[in-house]
């Protein structure tokens, strides 16, 4: 166990990075790598093949902001997480970050709130929510007649969420609630 907790703390993730560069018009790409003993963090300039942040404390972004799709923000530089660098950052974070997608129902949409403040209570991480019409639509994407039903029946919000375990997870949160309902993957928002 001692041998896995110290992999663990002695592990770096990198991740592939775009920042939109708003003076030059493109975007460009960083390897970003994440020192976990220490929360450190260091960016490669992959195009010029050079460092372009020496490995510095930045505290203010941790492991639990870095998957797919998140956005973080070193020294005033918005960056957009886009892809997993190495095999083993991949293998970790796709263990770590299952996606689910929830829906709050028309009938419940006042309620939009207290689904999201119960998604984060559990652990949940908000990666994007939209409002959506499904309503012809509905009956195509779901195999459950009385949710495509529920959906259809106007507006309804969608919340993609990921963390650990997430489908069963949302599952657990979502049984016997009124108003909301969960999809088995992140695929359908």
């Amino acid at each position: 166990a001692s041998v896995s907790m110290q992999r663990q703390t002695e592990a770096r993730y990198a991740f592939v990075v775009n920042w939109y560069d708003t003076t030059a018009s493109i975007i460009r790409e960083y390897q970003l790598v994440y020192h976990a003993a220490d929360g450190t963090i260091e960016m490669y300039d992959t195009k010029n093949r050079r460092t372009f942040l020496k490995r510095c404390d930045y505290p203010s972004v941790r492991l639990q902001d870095l998957y797919k799709g998140g956005i973080i923000t070193v020294y005033s530089r918005q960056l957009t997480v886009v892809e997993y660098a190495d095999a083993f950052t991949a293998a970790f974070f796709k263990k770590k970050t299952e996606m689910t997608v929830g829906y709050v129902l028309p009938s419940a949409l006042a309620d939009v709130g207290a689904a999201i403040d119960a998604a984060t209570s559990q652990g949940f991480i908000l990666m994007d929510l939209r409002m959506v019409d499904l309503r012809q639509h509905a009956a195509a994407l779901f195999t459950d007649s009385a949710l495509a039903s529920a959906l259809g029946g106007g507006p309804c919000v969608a919340l993609k969420l990921g963390c650990e375990d997430a489908v069963a997870k949302w599952a657990e949160l979502i049984g016997g609630r009124r108003g909301i309902a969960g999809s088995a993957d992140g695929d359908a928002a």
